[in-house]
């Protein structure tokens, strides 16, 4: 039974996975276009002596950058939406196959790497 459970995740996983990333790249790459637009409208506002005095160079590294750092976490959205469910089929295969204190006790070890994590990033 176990085994079928897993072939089921995993057939399930396999055949899901590339169908989030393709739909988180294009979330990616809508947000990218909708940024580059928002820069090019904010550039056609801009006085003359603003224009004279700030070259193509700094725009396009300007523009670069920022929609990089904004683009690359995009990607990995949908797996926001997916780890949840996943965290609570988990336990509750755990609850199944070795009972709820042990499914209590993970939760508890997760939240504690959780908050581990947030407090080393903070530094």
């Amino acid at each position: 039974m176990l085994l079928g459970i897993y072939a089921a995740a995993m057939f399930g996983g396999s055949l899901f996975r590339n169908f989030s990333v393709f739909y988180g790249y294009l979330m990616a790459l809508e947000t990218r276009k909708l940024l580059v637009s928002a820069v090019y409208d904010k550039l056609a506002n801009m006085s003359m002596r603003s224009l004279t005095e700030t070259n193509s160079g700094k725009l396009i590294t300007l523009v670069s950058s920022d929609i990089f750092t904004l683009e690359r976490p995009l990607t990995m959205a949908p797996f926001c939406l997916v780890s949840p469910i996943i965290n609570i089929a988990c336990y509750g295969l755990i609850w199944f196959i070795a009972g709820w204190p042990y499914a209590v006790m993970l939760f508890g070890l997760w939240i504690l790497t959780l908050l581990c994590q947030m407090w080393v990033s903070s530094y």
